[in-house]
């Protein structure tokens, strides 16, 4: 399979390999897809602004968790005390 990039940028992915490759699901179908130059500084900060954001989630996430732990805990303390 051959995926295309901006201007004569290609990646051929071997058929072993064709479960890896997903359908680009961004911005939906009245949006254009813009295409990036494979290894190109917009790709590299595309990539990082991806990364910060999926970061930040996983801490937003994490702090939910901690709070809904620490909830448990305090509603376990009022059954005991009953």
């Amino acid at each position: 399979m051959k995926i295309s990039y901006a201007g004569t940028d290609s990646l051929y992915v071997p058929a072993t390999q064709l479960d890896l490759v997903t359908k680009y699901v961004g911005a939906g179908e009245d949006t254009p897809v813009r295409l990036s130059k494979l290894g190109g500084a917009e790709w590299q900060r595309t990539k990082s602004r991806a990364k910060a954001a999926a970061k930040q989630l996983a801490k937003m996430l994490r702090w939910l968790q901690i709070k809904q732990q620490k909830k448990r805990v305090l509603q376990r303390r009022k059954i005991l005390h009953l």
